[in-house]
C-alpha cells in the first residue's frame, strides 16, 4: 500500500500489556530504534471489519471482490476523503491515485453484489469509466514522488495495475462492452514485463516479486503490494485464461512461499525487504493474513491458511509480542536483562 498510509501509530494509542514495564526497560538502557517502533504498532488492527469473500474463487464469472468491508459505502467515504487530503502533485495539485479509485470501485461492486442496490453499481461503472479515460498506453500512472524510495512521476506499481485490472474485468463481464477488456489487456502487458524492462515484475530464480514501487536498482520487495497484485493477476486469468498470467501468478506464489519468512520477526512483520526494522501496523497485519487465506483458497495450499493463522496469532497474542520483543532484545544485549518490575 501507500508509503504515505504507513506510519507508525503513536505510542499515546498503543496498548498496553503485563510485559510492557520490561519492554521500556530495553528501550532505556539502548534506545534500539527497532524496539522503538514495536511498541508504536502495539495495538489492535482497525480492520476488524475486513471481510474475505471465498464465494467461487476460481470460477470464470467474477463476484465479489476477494477482501471487502462490512460497511463497503462508509470505507469508500472514507478512502476517497482521506486520499484527496493525503496525496498532492509536485505542482501542488490535489488528486486521487488511479489506486485509490480503483480499490472504491472494488468496494462499490462488493456493496452491489452482497446488497442488490444498483446505486453501488451505478458508481462502479462511473469510476471505471474514469479509470479507462485515465490509462495512458495501458499504464495508471502516479503523478506523486516517492523520495524515500526513488520513485520519481510518472511511475506505475503492480499494486495500481492489478487493483484496476480487477475493476475492468469486473465492468467487462457485466457490460460485455470490450474497451473494459482491452484496457486490462493493456495493463497486463505492463505487469508481465520485467522492472528492468520498465514494468512491475521483479523475476529471481525463486518466483517473480509484484512491485508495488518498482524501482530497478533498489527492488523494495513490499509484501503487502505484493499479495494484493496477485489477486488481479488471478482475476485476468479467471476471465481469459491466458496461461501467461497463471504461469505469473504461480511464479509470484512461489517467491512469497520461497520469502515470506524475510518478513516474519518471530512476533509480528517488516513492511519490506529493505531492512529489518519498519515494521507494519496491525491493520496492515490483519490485511496480510486475509489476504493469505485468499491465497490458501485460490491454490489449495494449506502453506497459506497456515501462515495466515500465525499472523493473526500475532495480532491476538498480547504477551507474545511483548515476550518475543524483549526476548530478543535480551539475546542481542547480553549485559543485562529486563525485570518485569523495573
Amino acid at each position: 500500500m501507500f508509503v504515505a498510509a504507513i506510519a507508525l501509530l503513536p505510542y499515546s494509542d498503543a496498548r498496553p500489556c503485563e510485559d510492557e514495564t520490561a519492554v521500556r526497560w530495553a528501550i532505556s538502557q539502548d534506545g534500539g530504534a527497532w524496539h522503538s517502533n514495536y511498541l508504536r504498532i502495539y495495538g489492535k488492527p482497525a480492520t476488524d471489519c475486513l471481510v474475505v469473500d471465498l464465494h467461487d474463487v476460481t470460477a470464470h464469472r467474477l463476484g465479489a471482490y476477494y477482501l471487502h468491508y462490512a460497511d463497503n459505502t462508509q470505507c469508500v467515504n472514507s478512502i476517497l476523503k482521506e486520499d484527496a487530503l493525503k496525496f498532492v502533485t509536485e505542482d501542488h495539485v490535489r488528486y486521487i491515485p488511479p489506486s485509490s479509485a480503483a480499490f472504491a470501485a472494488l468496494l462499490r461492486w462488493s456493496a452491489f453484489k452482497t446488497t442488490g442496490d444498483k446505486a453501488h453499481l451505478d458508481e462502479f461503472m462511473r469510476i471505471a469509466s474514469w479509470l479507462v479515460k485515465n490509462q495512458q498506453n495501458g499504464r495508471w500512472e502516479w503523478r506523486i514522488p516517492i523520495p524515500a524510495l526513488d520513485m520519481r512521476p510518472p511511475w506505475i506499481s503492480a499494486y495500481t495495475q492489478c487493483y484496476a485490472i480487477s475493476v475492468m474485468l469486473r465492468a467487462y463481464q457485466e457490460t460485455r462492452n470490450r474497451k473494459y477488456l482491452e484496457a486490462a489487456r493493456k495493463a497486463m502487458h505492463w505487469v508481465k514485463r520485467s522492472i528492468k524492462n520498465g514494468g512491475v515484475t521483479f523475476f529471481s530464480r525463486t518466483g517473480a516479486w509484484l512491485e508495488e514501487y518498482p524501482n530497478p536498482n533498489t527492488p523494495s520487495h513490499i509484501l503487502n503490494g505484493h499479495l494484493a497484485a496477485m489477486l488481479g493477476v488471478w482475476d485476468y486469468y479467471r476471465v481469459t485464461g491466458d496461461p501467461g498470467a497463471k504461469r505469473l501468478f504461480d511464479a509470484a506464489a512461489n517467491a512469497v512461499k520461497a520469502d515470506i519468512g524475510k518478513y516474519d520477526l518471530g512476533y509480528w512483520f517488516v513492511y519490506s525487504r529493505l531492512n529489518r526494522v519498519d515494521v507494519i501496523n496491525a491493520s496492515y497485519m490483519n490485511y496480510v493474513a486475509k489476504n493469505l487465506d485468499v491465497l490458501g483458497a485460490i491454490t489449495g495450499d494449506s502453506f497459506f491458511s497456515r501462515y495466515g493463522a500465525r499472523v493473526s496469532e500475532y495480532l491476538t497474542s498480547e504477551s507474545l509480542f511483548c515476550k518475543m520483543a524483549t526476548d530478543r532484545y535480551a539475546r542481542e544485549h547480553p549485559s543485562g536483562t529486563p525485570s518485569a518490575g523495573r
